[in-house]
């Protein structure tokens, strides 16, 4: 199963195009039809009668959620603009004290997954701002209000279905399982799906719980990147000086030595290093804007989310609290 499904991914997806509202899909079947057949479906799953009645009895359609899919988000900033906001001096403050605070927990999960604590932070950091923000909708009424909508009924009733499974598991309960809109939960903002399969129990309490739980967070985070296939021997790239005429994009890749033969230079420095991998140029604002040599754990951070400035932004809060925390 491609990790890129779920999570972030969806949320792109729907949010993709132009500022202008959609007209509304001409669904099948009206609210309770529709509810019934699901039903059905999650019992055919395995998902126990108590549960269905818990988590559907009552359940009716959010009219933000159907609105919030049909807004389409507005043209994309410029990286100056993205990268100011992400990457932000109090994110950059807030990173370099989580990461002192919950340090004993992330060299543990350094041990175990071989990924810094500083990458793990700046997940952390860039999904829910360290958890201050993980939206407010009930995940399985808002799963259920978009599968409901019609436009990519499938893939919500399967996310509606996972929801329900961890339910019924006791990891969270029905009335805690918030999340964005969208359906991605807690503070790793993971689709249901995701969560079912690397979301981890890192405080030994028998839940898996990313909502409340900073070691769960922090240790499934690590999972899933890791499982997406960082390298803890490198790190994800660095800005760079690149002349005129050179290939540029994630499908034009060369050996750091190729790359330096043709003039490719660090802007902190003056050689680029020796290691034999391969390595893309990234540019921002159709080349107008900052240059970065990337490395392949830079397309691991695009498996999270497929977005080159989500990515570039991870790498640098990361580079920030790396370098004042040692980490």
């Amino acid at each position: 199963m491609p990790l890129a499904l779920g999570r972030r991914e969806i949320i792109r997806a729907l949010v993709a195009g132009s500022t202008a509202l959609l007209p509304l899909p001409v669904r099948a079947e009206d609210w309770s039809s529709w509810l019934s057949a699901f039903r059905q479906r999650a019992l055919r799953e395995g998902i126990q009668p108590v549960v269905a009645e818990r988590v559907l009895g009552g359940m009716r359609p959010i009219d933000k959620v159907i609105e919030l899919d049909q807004r389409q988000a507005g043209g994309k900033p410029s990286w100056a603009t993205y990268r100011d906001r992400v990457v932000s001096a109090q994110r950059i403050n807030a990173g370099i004290r989580k990461l002192q605070d919950n340090r004993v927990t992330l060299d543990m999960i350094r041990t175990r997954y071989n990924i810094a604590p500083s990458v793990v932070c700046a997940l952390w950091g860039v999904e829910s701002s360290y958890g201050s923000f993980t939206g407010g909708f009930s995940v399985p009424n808002a799963l259920a209000t978009l599968a409901w909508e019609g436009r990519r009924q499938e893939l919500f009733e399967r996310e509606l279905v996972a929801a329900m499974k961890i339910i019924q598991r006791g990891d969270i309960s029905y009335g805690g399982m918030l999340g964005s809109w969208a359906g991605a939960m807690g503070q790793c903002q993971f689709m249901p799906t995701t969560y079912l399969n690397y979301a981890v129990d890192f405080d030994g309490d028998g839940r898996r719980d990313i909502w409340n739980s900073t070691p769960d967070v922090l240790a499934s985070i690590a999972n899933y990147i890791t499982q997406a296939g960082w390298n803890g021997r490198y790190i994800w790239g660095r800005e760079v000086a690149v002349p005129r005429g050179l290939p540029t994009g994630l499908d034009r890749g060369m050996s750091l030595a190729a790359w330096h033969s043709r003039g490719v230079r660090p802007i902190e420095g003056d050689n680029l290093p020796t290691d034999d991998i391969n390595a893309w140029i990234v540019t921002t604002d159709d080349g107008l804007g900052q240059s970065y040599l990337v490395y392949q754990n830079f397309k691991t951070l695009m498996v999270w989310n497929r977005s080159t400035y989500f990515a570039l932004s991870v790498g640098l809060l990361a580079d920030e609290i790396s370098a004042a925390t040692n980490s």
